[in-house]
């Protein structure tokens, strides 16, 4: 074993993995970007639609103000909603007692894999398997299984800074990543 680390997981963590994923990850990009241009796609199609119709033009003027309003207000609120929506999701799963992360695990590090034990199972992958490893800031190590799922290192997992360069180095040259 080359490295193993005793991770623990809190709700900020698990928020800040999910906020990245969303707002770095070019699957969460698309889809940002689609929730983001449904609203003003409908509404130029209503426009389409009542100037298609015949309907006075100083109805249409009117109608074309509110609808420039609501898309740009509509493009700006999106981000800071999901936030809201990913708080509001995380908290009422922690209530139910469903939480869709472990907040302990131990992780072990091989050399040609890495071990994640939990008290709900165990998962193991290969390094040439892992689709993406990720560096938030100062926060956390995420290495990402596939697009959507991954693993969370909080940075408080590591002894000491050097420790953690190691374990980059060391995460970069297996994966390629």
């Amino acid at each position: 074993m080359l490295f193993q680390f005793e991770c623990r997981v809190n709700d900020n963590d698990y928020y800040e993995f999910n906020r990245y994923f969303m707002f770095h990850s070019s699957y969460g990009k698309k889809n940002l970007f689609k929730i983001r241009m449904f609203v003003p796609i409908i509404l130029s199609l209503m426009f389409i639609y009542y100037l298609i119709s015949g309907e006075s033009l100083d109805w249409l003027y009117y109608e074309l103000v509110s609808f420039v309003i609501t898309s740009v207000v509509w493009v700006i609120a999106v981000k800071p909603f999901y936030l809201l929506i990913l708080k509001i999701n995380q908290k009422s799963m922690k209530k139910s007692g469903k939480l869709p992360y472990s907040e302990l695990s131990t992780m072990e590090f091989y050399d040609d894999h890495f071990i994640d034990i939990t008290p709900d199972g165990r998962y193991e992958l290969k390094y040439d398997a892992v689709d993406n490893v990720v560096i938030n800031e100062s926060k956390a190590i995420y290495i990402y299984r596939d697009m959507m799922a991954g693993h969370i290192i909080p940075f408080s997992t590591f002894k000491s800074e050097e420790e953690r360069n190691r374990f980059i180095d060391f995460m970069h040259t297996k994966t390629n990543k």
